[in-house]
């Protein structure tokens, strides 16, 4: 597959910022301090990787020169105070809801997140704009693909949002339209926003007038000339093609749409998106564990079952490794055996043979790390992330 282009319709991309995520909940001292949007914490540096496979279509590696993705989700200092505790617990799954999104609007167009309205220090959570060559693919992710068939300003909330957040979200849309504008040295197109929200934010839809999309559960728009739609994750119907906007939900929903996904073919695309930040997200133990809520408490179970659900998939995958390394070493000898087998695994996770010089790479550090190690690489990282760790020589 060829690079993946990306141009914006009217105006060249801007920086996105290094580092991001927003404090969710409404009025907190960081969110309200002067004009900046972006709050603390914000986490982590962008993983590099690209998105897994839709079906048989495997996306280039993308040239983003002004982003970078979040290595990892969720590594929060130990803190006592439950204020700061539900801080890091939204910041960890808005970070996982934006990563995931990103992911999947990247396989139609270009997605960047926290790109800074530079006018007045804002950032928005993901900016896209889509490629006109991937239309029929776009089609493939039912309500998104027709949230994404324009330059969009997404903005999702683990935490259901309030009048503020959606006034910040709208600040942000005019200041990057007056933006685009400025650079582009003439009008340009207003850009829509959409507000993705796990919980149904009912001071919002009554205030500001938005109505239900007929024949489209769970979206709902304002009137016309503001471009503004609002999806209720909690709404959505249950069916594969809104899998990946239900996996930015909460609780039940989000414990529902996680084990939708674990059921999927080994090879389907979403599980090749979601699964890597899934694994990702950690929960802290608090000092006090009473001191948790009870949506805390249950969104620590969901977490907790994903990560035993990852331990028993390397449990059974080594021991069927083990088991056929056993059979392949009778005729080449166990260590050639177990390499035949461990090789045969990366490939099917790769999409491709190995290369040349990946076989002696991998044989190596087979003998240096260990067949357990080897696991966790294979089954954490996507396929472009499994090829650069190949061609990395300090790689662990």
């Amino acid at each position: 597959m060829s690079t993946r282009k990306r141009a914006f319709a009217s105006a060249p991309r801007i920086a996105a910022k290094q580092s991001g995520d927003r404090n969710r909940g409404g009025g907190s001292p960081a969110r309200n301090a002067g004009n900046t949007i972006s709050a603390q914490p914000r986490r982590g540096a962008r993983n590099t990787a690209a998105p897994a496979p839709l079906r048989t279509w495997r996306p280039a590696p993308s040239l983003r020169k002004n982003s970078t993705r979040c290595a990892e989700i969720g590594l929060p200092t130990r803190s006592t105070n439950p204020m700061l505790a539900t801080a890091s617990r939204r910041g960890r799954f808005d970070a996982f809801g934006k990563n995931v999104l990103r992911e999947t609007l990247d396989l139609v167009g270009g997605a960047d997140m926290q790109v800074e309205v530079i006018a007045t220090s804002q950032t928005m959570d993901i900016w896209y704009v889509p490629d006109p060559a991937r239309a029929a693919l776009r089609a493939e992710l039912g309500l998104l693909g027709e949230l994404a068939a324009e330059p969009c300003q997404f903005e999702p909330f683990h935490d259901t949002p309030g009048p503020a957040e959606l006034r910040d979200c709208v600040r942000k849309q005019l200041h990057w339209h007056h933006e685009l504008e400025r650079r582009a040295g003439g009008p340009v197109p207003f850009p829509r926003l959409c507000v993705l929200s796990s919980g149904r934010p009912a001071t919002v839809l009554d205030a500001f007038g938005f109505d239900p999309v007929p024949g489209r559960p769970g979206l709902y728009r304002a009137a016309p000339g503001w471009r503004i739609d609002v999806v209720v994750i909690a709404e959505l119907p249950r069916t594969r093609d809104t899998l990946l906007l239900r996996l930015l939900g909460a609780r039940a929903v989000l414990r529902d749409a996680i084990r939708e996904l674990i059921a999927l073919p080994d090879d389907a695309w979403e599980r090749g998106i979601a699964l890597p930040w899934l694994l990702r997200l950690r929960f802290e133990v608090p000092a006090d564990p009473s001191a948790r809520t009870q949506e805390e408490a249950e969104e620590e179970e969901i977490v907790t079952e994903v990560q035993q659900w990852f331990e028993q998939l390397k449990q059974t995958l080594r021991d069927e490794a083990r088991k056929e390394g056993l059979t392949e070493g009778r005729k080449e000898g166990l260590t050639e055996g177990q390499l035949r087998v461990l090789a045969a695994q990366f490939e099917k996770k790769l999409g491709r043979p190995l290369t040349e010089a990946e076989h002696p790479v991998l044989a190596e550090r087979l003998d240096r790390l260990g067949s357990d190690r080897l696991d966790d690489v294979r089954l954490g990282l996507s396929a472009d992330a499994l090829t650069a760790w190949l061609a990395d020589p300090a790689a662990r």
